[in-house]
């Protein structure tokens, strides 16, 4: 029973020696808690004062590297919109991402560039989309100017410089799809560009100089009229198949070799056919 009664003795002593150890334990660990949230706070003090909050750093001058459509004036009347002038924010202040999806809003840019230049400088660079065709809709239409970039955006059709050389497309079908800054899936439009940024980037299409492009949506083709050039004459005609334009741009460039080593001109060409192509001179 003796035996039984020590055991007691030490149990009923081990609570006791817990509570001692831990209050030794926070003694040292408190003062070191406290003086990491003294030094956090100091750091975060620094940075606010030193960094956010520093008028060496004060907006003093806003840089906008100017794009055709896009004047200083015009983007800073825009930031001057959200609350963006000079002597209103510190350089690390600025909402960089916000200003950068508001311009981006814009339909006619296609990439924005945000940046702080330390110590008083925000800088903006602007690259705009290219239009490569504009659409054209009958005179009842409602829709307003529109143009297509070779990515298939829409862009509005008054742009500065839009109208330079560029073909038109007309007969367009599903017109009430086309929203400006939105990009299209119309098919017949997206058959135009693919063949018109073909053109552009093959080494023979130097020789055709389009100024007009026609939807044929019944009977699924494309009928290009072309600038006197080359072995072609003026408003000479060449038909496309819509779903064939690769092949088709591979008989073309066979014939007009063919044309040029014999001197004959074209007014007329259908290489939607594979083979007996018809060709007038």
């Amino acid at each position: 029973m003796a035996r039984s009664g020590k055991r007691l003795n030490v149990d009923a002593e081990t609570p006791g020696g817990a509570l001692r150890s831990l209050g030794l334990f926070l003694l040292k660990v408190i003062p070191l808690l406290l003086a990491l949230a003294l030094l956090l706070a100091a750091f975060c003090f620094s940075r606010r004062r030193l960094y956010f909050d520093n008028p060496y750093f004060q907006l003093r001058q806003i840089d906008v590297i100017e794009s055709e459509n896009y004047s200083r004036l015009r983007v800073q009347t825009m930031l001057s919109e959200m609350g963006i002038e000079p002597g209103r924010h510190t350089l690390p202040r600025l909402p960089l991402h916000d200003i950068r999806q508001r311009l981006m809003l814009e339909p006619m840019l296609a990439e924005v560039e945000v940046r702080r230049i330390f110590p008083d400088r925000l800088q903006i660079r602007l690259g705009e989309r290219r239009p490569v065709a504009i659409l054209h809709f009958p005179s009842h239409s409602i829709l307003p100017p529109m143009c297509l970039d070779r990515h298939g955006h829409v862009l509005p059709g008054n742009l500065l410089g839009s109208s330079r050389r560029l073909p038109i497309i007309n007969h367009i079908p599903h017109t009430q799809n086309l929203k400006i800054g939105e990009r299209t899936d119309n098919p017949s439009l997206l058959a135009v560009l693919h063949l018109l940024n073909q053109l552009a980037t093959r080494p023979e299409g130097n020789n055709y100089d389009v100024f007009l492009v026609q939807i044929n949506y019944n009977e699924n083709q494309l009928a290009l009229r072309l600038n006197q050039k080359s072995v072609f004459r003026q408003s000479a005609q060449v038909i496309f198949s819509m779903d064939q334009i690769i092949p088709g741009l591979e008989r073309l460039k066979q014939i007009v070799r063919l044309r040029q080593q014999s001197g004959q001109t074209i007014s007329f060409i259908d290489v939607s056919y594979e083979k007996n192509i018809p060709v007038r001179p």
